[in-house]
């Protein structure tokens, strides 16, 4: 008696932990479509939404060195490295988009001062 109801014991855990699983696994899939479907909106509202962006970082004034092209091809570069991030789950778009631009800042920053550019390690890739 005491190993029938062991056996059931172990089977409604089992049930327990195969519900858990198919829980996540649902919740796992929700997620992943609703991605899906964010970066697909982005993706459909791009042109708009940059020109949001634009009008939104002018009226505040946020970027008055940039012209309003310079603005939106900033814009630009940001908006397509986020959504290339979250349509594929890597950084690397965005990780290249910051380091040009922190090479443009310290350039820019050198013309403008005139101060050296630092040098490069040797060893640097």
């Amino acid at each position: 008696m005491a190993q029938v109801e062991q056996t059931v014991k172990d089977m409604k855990d089992t049930g327990a932990r195969n519900n858990q699983t198919m829980e996540l696994t649902t919740r796992s899939n929700v997620a992943s479509e609703l991605l899906r479907e964010l970066v697909a909106h982005l993706r459909q509202n791009r042109t708009q939404l940059r020109e949001e962006w634009v009008t939104r970082i002018s009226e505040t004034r946020l970027l008055t060195a940039m012209t309003k092209d310079e603005i939106f091809a900033e814009a630009t570069s940001v908006y397509d490295s986020y959504v290339e991030a979250l349509e594929t789950g890597t950084f690397e778009a965005l990780q290249a988009y910051a380091r040009n631009l922190s090479e443009r800042i310290i350039l820019r920053r050198s013309l403008v001062t005139g101060q050296e550019l630092p040098k490069e390690p040797a060893n640097a890739c």
